[in-house]
């Protein structure tokens, strides 16, 4: 795991992207620009990781390295399935521990996932979830709440950012 320091940092992605090619000097590196930026970059981020369907678990067996590796990212296929068939527990327990293993940049132990409402067919196959959290910033956290929306007809998550 890196050092408390290096989370402190934006991600290798944000600091390696240029959003303004033509623009000769760096933008300003304010506290509340920073914290901004930290926040987008996890969105982004975290939009990627909910939308992004992980291979199945039987080609891990044995391989417990690789299971606990990048290759892993992403949660499990949710697409095609009945929303009755649904578990809203155990999808809060993968985005959970999705979240956990590939988002560094927020602290573990501050965050949660809960579904907003229990799954039933009433809910034209939508599922809501809340995610919060702290993210690592100095000298103060920034916190995390994000609403997000689950088709379970085409599988895709969306992030709404409350806070």
């Amino acid at each position: 795991m890196s050092s408390t320091a290096d989370r402190l940092h934006p991600s290798l992605l944000d600091r390696l992207t240029d959003d303004e090619p033509d623009r000769t000097s760096e933008a300003s590196d304010s506290r509340s620009a920073r914290r901004n930026q930290l926040k987008q970059g996890v969105l982004r981020d975290l939009v990627w990781l909910l939308n992004t369907v992980r291979p199945d678990q039987a080609l891990f067996e044995g391989l417990d390295q690789a299971r606990d590796s990048v290759l892993n990212f992403g949660l499990p296929a949710l697409s095609g399935q009945s929303i009755a068939s649904l578990d809203g527990r155990d999808m809060e327990r993968a985005i959970h521990a999705a979240i956990i293993r590939f988002e560094p940049r927020i602290d573990p132990s501050s965050l949660s996932v809960q579904l907003l409402q229990a799954i039933d067919v009433t809910h034209h196959h939508q599922v809501g979830f809340e995610i919060r959290g702290r993210l690592w910033s100095h000298p103060h956290p920034v916190d995390l709440l994000l609403k997000t929306q689950l088709d379970v007809e085409c599988g895709e998550f969306r992030l709404d950012a409350d806070s």
